[in-house]
């Protein structure tokens, strides 16, 4: 009863193509779950009022809506999609699948400081100082090798199935491909960019997000300017 309660009303505060709020919009897409989007949602608006200050003091996005009250912090949102979701299998069939799926998804919450050091800049969100060129190197020869090895073998990061793992690490990935990645870049991980290819090809991903353009050379520039 209570997940169906929970199923009933889910409104998902941020912008359509957020890429936190893709990990639970593409996730809904998966196990059946309706996600409404606050009306008239502004990112650095709407985040910043007192109503909305009221579910997430940090004024981050996304923030979930549940009949049992807020949930703030991407990784939580997804997770909790997920278990009020009809599919048994998308959050693991085992304790140990599941702790996978958490393994990778921790691994993912770890590569956004890298992410965000590197492109927020271009952005005009940070200051442009050698944090930007720290959080390149970061991403580029620490945190993805691993992730790349293990694509190697596998076409999907738990099992042989999309899973919570995959959303999340999309979403993780989602504007280092688009914006920061380059052909020269993508070419030294090619088992991630066959996988992002694929979640790209996933029916429920496109319901989501309809277009992607990856990265190539001068578009950092262009955002720069």
């Amino acid at each position: 009863p209570n997940t169906q309660k929970a199923m009933k009303r889910l409104i998902i505060w941020a912008a359509e193509t957020n890429p936190n709020a893709l990990k639970a919009r593409i996730t809904a897409q998966y196990v059946g779950v309706e996600l409404k989007s606050a009306e008239n949602f502004k990112m650095r608006v709407t985040n910043k009022t007192p109503e909305f200050l009221e579910k997430n003091p940090y004024g981050l996005v996304p923030v979930l809506e549940t009949p049992d009250g807020p949930l703030f912090e991407s990784n939580t949102v997804a997770r909790y999609v997920a278990r009020v979701g009809s599919s048994k299998e998308f959050y693991g069939t085992s304790i140990y699948e599941t702790a996978l799926i958490d393994q990778w998804m921790d691994v993912a919450r770890s590569i956004d400081p890298a992410v965000t050091s590197w492109l927020y800049p271009f952005f005009g969100f940070l200051p442009m100082d050698d944090a930007s060129k720290r959080g390149k190197d970061d991403l580029i020869n620490k945190w993805l090798p691993p992730v790349e090895n293990h694509l190697k073998k596998r076409s999907w990061f738990v099992g042989d199935r999309v899973t919570l793992a995959d959303t999340v690490f999309f979403g993780a990935m989602f504007q280092a491909m688009k914006y920061g990645m380059d052909p020269e870049i993508r070419k030294k991980f090619p088992a991630i960019t066959e996988w992002f290819d694929r979640c790209l090809s996933e029916v429920n991903f496109k319901k989501v997000y309809k277009e992607f353009n990856y990265c190539n050379a001068p578009r950092i520039d262009m955002i720069r300017r």
